[in-house]
């Protein structure tokens, strides 16, 4: 009888768990729609991850390149066209990049010569994804940083 009894709270519990997360998952809870946890401004960006989509041009973009072994290289007030406004193109426009494809999406592995990993900022914020996958805005300024060789 206690064996029985065991299995219906566990499957008590286990319905409780899953219907909860259906309802989170689907919005039904109020004031928790996945749309508000993503983008409380309701603008064209969310925050630390860039615009949806790329713009043709952005102007005003500051670049700073931080190596370890030489002197930072920083430039100012450069555009970008033809839709080339990610973070990655604004790398590519102004440095010898490498990048390595994990199957995911570009590494950025190597800046002017300098190998090894990099992680960069948009903003000072940490940006989280992808620099082909982070699209520009005017007036962006985007920080590399030399993290290890």
């Amino acid at each position: 009888m206690e064996k029985i009894a065991k299995y219906i709270i566990i499957a008590i519990i286990g319905t409780s768990f899953f219907s909860v997360l259906l309802l989170y998952n689907f919005g039904l809870v109020p004031g928790f729609e996945q749309s508000s946890l993503i983008n409380s401004d309701n603008d064209e960006s969310d925050g630390a991850t860039g615009r949806s989509e790329a713009l043709s041009e952005v102007h005003n973009i500051t670049l700073t390149v931080e190596y370890v072994s030489k002197p930072p290289k920083t430039w100012e007030k450069f555009s970008l066209s033809s839709h080339k406004t990610s973070v990655l193109d604004a790398l590519e426009a102004k440095c010898q990049v490498v990048t390595k494809d994990y199957g995911y999406g570009k590494m950025v592995v190597g800046i002017d010569g300098v190998n090894g990993d990099w992680v960069y900022f948009v903003n000072g914020d940490y940006a989280g994804i992808g620099a082909a996958a982070y699209y520009l805005e005017d007036g962006d300024e985007i920080y590399w940083e030399h993290i290890n060789s």
